[in-house]
């Protein structure tokens, strides 16, 4: 489970070479009877225990929630690691470490964007996701970063044609349930149906069997419904046509994804945030 907690980044020192974090270790007291020392050097700090530092075989690490997000090495490289905890927690600890980069958290993935370094002594924005081993080097010269190690990023892309071929399999199911919808006034005239999983609405919608179908549209406007007050009747749940064939084009996407969705990998330093990756999953 990812941290829900926002953290308070103004006593994390800003580090970007494994000299600075030397320095500051040395400048921090132990924690008695332990091998670390906590990463603020003040009294109120100090009693912050989700953040530390430890010196081990030549490397500084410094630790978020007893895990070695960032690890200064002698010769400048500094290495990061998510621990697959893409939380709002996580980015802030490593963009209060790192001046110069701006770290975010999009649907479970920590995102890295810094000035890169280029041939010719310039820069250049990217983007990165962090994973395990993002290895970075500061380049002091050209005021900006180097990658050095990286994770590719992959986005799903939707097979438009292949979607509108299945898609046309489902069409009189489709028009069966907004006719239904636009036809009723209150989903409770519908008469109750049992709650059933939306793997078993897919399985419904594919059938040829009239009572399937029945129990399938039912549900499928039951759970797309918007609540609505009338003076005269009270509360009602207004059927919402558009929003029942949204609900079954999203059905379609999930049981037929691996026809439907292929995996692209994205160009070095591009990320961009995958939407349809909750497709992938299925039902």
């Amino acid at each position: 489970m990812t941290q829900a907690y926002f953290l308070n980044t103004n006593w994390i020192p800003r580090l970007r070479t494994y000299e600075e974090a030397k320095k500051h270790y040395d400048k921090a007291k132990p924690i008695r009877g332990s091998n670390v020392r906590p990463i603020g050097l003040d009294t109120n700090s100090r009693r912050r225990g989700n953040c530390q530092i430890f010196y081990r075989d030549e490397y500084i690490t410094y630790l978020l929630e007893a895990k070695p997000v960032a690890k200064y090495y002698p010769d400048d490289r500094i290495v990061l690691n998510t621990f697959d905890k893409g939380s709002i927690c996580m980015a802030q600890f490593m963009q209060a470490l790192l001046p110069g980069t701006k770290f975010t958290s999009k649907a479970g993935v920590v995102v890295c964007q810094l000035q890169v370094a280029t041939d010719d002594q310039g820069s250049v924005v990217k983007k990165y996701s962090v994973g395990h081993n993002f290895v970075i080097r500061y380049k002091a010269n050209s005021g900006s970063y180097e990658v050095l190690e990286y994770q590719p990023s992959y986005k799903h892309r939707l097979k438009r044609k292949t979607m509108k071929d299945i898609r046309e399999k489902y069409e009189e199911f489709t028009a069966y349930v907004t006719t239904m919808a636009s036809l009723i006034t209150d989903v409770k005239n519908l008469g109750g149906t049992n709650r059933i999983r939306d793997a078993q609405i897919a399985e419904l919608m594919g059938s040829n069997q009239p009572e399937d179908w029945y129990i399938a549209a039912v549900r499928i406007i039951a759970n797309t419904a918007i609540g609505s007050y009338d003076y005269g009747t009270g509360w009602k749940d207004m059927p919402n046509p558009r929003a029942a064939a949204r609900y079954i084009d999203d059905l379609v996407k999930h049981k037929h994804h691996k026809e439907l969705f292929e995996r692209v990998q994205l160009e070095e330093g591009e990320y961009v945030t995958d939407t349809n990756r909750h497709y992938i999953r299925g039902l």
